[in-house]
């Protein structure tokens, strides 16, 4: 069963961690690319609030809040 739930609250903040798949050992430099293209791409959109971020080899961690006015 998921644990995910939908955001009911724009107003909260949230930690998320996550890693790649398992059989991987790290992203490539192509998908870690991605990521923080696209993490820039939301938040100059206004989609989020971003926070903070790391992305390290295997996983990464994000500090975020939706932007309700985004």
């Amino acid at each position: 069963m998921s644990r995910l739930r939908r955001i009911a609250d724009c107003e909260r903040i949230f930690f998320v961690t996550t890693n790649i798949a398992g059989g991987q050992t790290s992203f490539t430099p192509n998908e870690r690319h991605i990521v923080l293209d696209t993490l820039a791409a939301q938040r100059t959109a206004g989609v989020l609030l971003l926070y903070g971020y790391v992305v390290m080899p295997d996983h990464l961690h994000l500090l975020f809040r939706p932007n309700s006015s985004g």
